[in-house]
């Protein structure tokens, strides 16, 4: 059966962690991934944009200003630079030295946690390609993607 977030369909109530357990730690990261599964969650939220050479990477903005210490729009940083930003510091000291995860590293997390992602695609430049980079790596790393039964959009 398709992934469903209604009860009635999975036998059970998810608990989906938004941006991970963002409250208390930086919102889309694996540390903030891994406190909203020691709380419960079922499910994790993330959103994806591109790096300029196309990689999917896990961050809610375009810009990397307020949740990074860097400035600019993502799309305009290879990957190998966005990897040397922190994305921690900023929201509490204790954080230094987390990094943007790419969507790689989250899908194969959650796949060694047993954890379900909820992906909603922010890049608005390329989003075409975003869609393709996103089943590519999801493909590639053995998950399987169903359609699901009934379409959903948000605006968070």
């Amino acid at each position: 059966m398709a992934f469903s977030f209604l009860a009635r369909e999975s036998g059970r109530v998810h608990v989906c962690g938004h941006r991970g357990f963002s409250l208390h730690y930086p919102e889309n990261t694996l540390p903030a991934f891994a406190a909203a599964k020691a709380w419960g969650a079922t499910t994790i939220e993330i959103d994806v944009v591109l790096t300029a050479e196309g990689e999917p990477i896990v961050l809610h903005d375009r810009t990397l200003d307020r949740t990074t210490d860097g400035h600019g729009f993502a799309a305009d940083f290879a990957l190998e630079q966005i990897r040397r930003l922190y994305a921690g510091a900023r929201f509490n000291p204790r954080f230094a030295g987390t990094r943007v995860p790419t969507l790689a590293e989250v899908v194969d997390w959650a796949g060694a946690e047993e954890i379900e992602i909820f992906v909603e695609i922010k890049e608005a430049e390329r989003p075409d390609l975003a869609v393709d980079r996103v089943v590519e790596t999801i493909e590639a790393r053995g998950t399987p993607t169903e359609p699901s039964s009934s379409a959903s959009t948000t605006s968070c």
